[in-house]
């Protein structure tokens, strides 16, 4: 697994927004995410913007 301070990390260095997410994970199917709303929102919002 990596750390998670590794991941904001690497966030800080491409200039990427971090979103944080409570319980997380790997996001895989086999530990309950069958769904991930937080990236329907945000690719939402953007598409709203360029549209």
């Amino acid at each position: 697994m990596v750390p998670f301070s590794f991941s904001r990390e690497l966030a800080g260095q491409i200039d990427a927004k971090f979103y944080e997410v409570q319980k997380g994970g790997h996001f895989l199917d086999r530990d309950g995410f069958t769904r991930f709303d937080l990236v329907y929102e945000i690719l939402e919002k953007m598409m709203k913007l360029k549209g």
